[in-house]
């Protein structure tokens, strides 16, 4: 026996591993496939948030003043023109005449495509 070493290092089989098992690199996590049922139920989530949102969409859309016969409004544009539309009443609340609102560029550009098609 060595004195520089422990008895139970003379003592392991020479086929084992003297190195610590210990993995030190980043471990690989396995991709986790989904079953069949988390899927569908994913499925039908996305499907109820998709329907929630355009139903809020639409809802805006009837609340932002346009023209009846204009083509139904895009998401953006919906949304622009209800930023557009919040800042007019803002300020014709706040007192200004409504034919003197003063609106940003890209205000009036919002409000040109909307209702100069």
């Amino acid at each position: 026996m060595n004195e520089r070493y422990p008895d139970v290092y003379w003592q392991c089989e020479p086929w084992q591993n003297y190195y610590p098992t210990q993995n030190f690199g980043p471990e690989k996590k396995r991709k986790r496939v989904p079953t069949q049922a988390q899927r569908r139920a994913a499925n039908i989530r996305e499907r109820r948030r998709m329907f929630n949102l355009n139903e809020a969409f639409d809802t805006l859309r009837k609340r932002v003043p346009t023209f009846a016969y204009e083509k139904r409004l895009s998401r953006i544009e919906t949304l622009r023109l209800a930023i557009t539309y919040i800042a007019f009443m803002t300020a014709v609340i706040d007192g200004q005449d409504a034919e003197n609102v003063v609106l940003s560029s890209a205000q009036r550009k919002i409000l040109e495509k909307a209702y100069v098609k």
